[in-house]
């Protein structure tokens, strides 16, 4: 199907149907998400993305928004990753948290969980195209210097 001209192709494997064949989720041992709430607040978050669709395709960016309690961090990953099809790659993300994000979290000790959406930015020979995974709930980060004493 490689031989086949772009232009064909893209009639047949349209943006929304490169999105249905990208499978986006948080890796499934050790800790996934993990917040440090240190003098440097910051968050790692390992995903794993799933290239099914017969092409390669290039991972442009990701933009992931965590929820924890009653904070919201953006986080990016901007390396271009190429991904052949049929792989499976892992990405590490981390990004420095706010303060008030910390602190926040902090004072959140009893249920805790988070909640994490990717959206992810994808280039092919044929399209772009972008795949959202919605909320991802019921995620129970590894919580690491937990500021004590905090009014």
């Amino acid at each position: 199907m490689a031989w086949l001209p772009g232009f064909v192709l893209s009639l047949v494997f349209t943006p929304n149907q490169f999105s249905k064949l990208m499978k986006i989720d948080l890796r499934p041992r050790h800790d996934p998400v993990t917040l440090n709430f240190g003098e440097i607040p910051y968050a790692t978050i390992y995903l794993q993305i799933t290239n099914r669709s017969p092409f390669t395709v290039e991972l442009d960016r990701l933009h992931l928004e965590l929820v924890y309690g009653s904070g919201l961090a953006n986080l990016y990953y901007l390396e271009r990753t190429k991904m052949k099809s049929g792989s499976t790659t892992d990405i590490f993300v981390r990004n420095e948290l706010s303060d008030a994000f910390a602190i926040s979290g902090s004072r959140r000790t009893e249920d805790n969980r988070c909640t994490l959406e990717v959206k992810a930015e994808f280039n092919s020979r044929i399209s772009s195209f972008g795949v959202r995974t919605g909320r991802l709930e019921g995620i129970r980060p590894e919580v690491v210097n937990v500021r004590k004493n905090i009014s």
